[in-house]
């Protein structure tokens, strides 16, 4: 219970955050956090605070997978763009599905 506690905390600050951030930018204060792919923390954090409060599972790796290729491609980090951003996604979890079916039996 704890660490769920701690973890809704963790995102409820994030939202509060980002929350302020954007109305300190409508209002003109000339700062800004935001860069190329600023979005995929948004993937990436809950991703990271899922892994370690409840430890490496399929779907949270694989959001984490998916959002730092996403960052890496709007950084422009990968020579081909964000081209294989969706079938290296697409790869990962057909290769998931086949594991996880091949574990359980």
């Amino acid at each position: 219970m704890r660490n769920q506690r701690s973890g809704d905390l963790f995102m409820g600050l994030m939202f509060v955050l980002l929350g302020v951030v954007l109305v300190l930018k409508v209002c003109g204060v000339a700062f800004d956090i935001f860069f190329a792919g600023w979005w995929t923390l948004l993937m990436i954090i809950p991703a990271v605070v899922s892994i370690l409060k409840n430890g490496p599972k399929t779907g949270n790796v694989l959001c984490l997978v998916i959002g730092v290729l996403l960052l890496c491609s709007a950084r422009g980090w990968l020579p081909f763009g964000g081209k294989l951003v969706l079938p290296l996604g697409l790869v990962a979890l057909g290769m998931i599905l086949i594991f996880d079916n091949v574990r359980r039996k």
